[in-house]
């Protein structure tokens, strides 16, 4: 029984589990800023899809003059109906 006492009592206590100081003002400001470049960070690296990015969409506009289209004016051949 002495033997086990003496073990225990070598072994090193363990601390208390460190606690957040919720009312220092401090906190919540390093807090707030940490938070806010977490953010910043993340819709950077992420699609813009996943934050609300603009879409692109529709038909490109082909360009007339007077009704028809102009020659030569898009090089790509979609836009145009031959």
């Amino acid at each position: 029984m002495h033997i086990a006492n003496a073990v225990l009592a070598t072994l090193p206590r363990t601390a208390a589990p460190p606690r957040f100081p919720v009312g220092d003002w401090q906190f919540w400001i390093v807090t707030t800023v940490a938070i806010v470049a977490a953010i910043w960070l993340f819709r950077k690296l992420l699609p813009k899809r996943v934050f609300g990015g603009r879409r692109r969409g529709g038909k490109p506009a082909t360009l007339t003059i007077g009704g028809r289209p102009v020659a030569g004016a898009s090089k790509r051949s979609d836009c145009h109906e031959s």
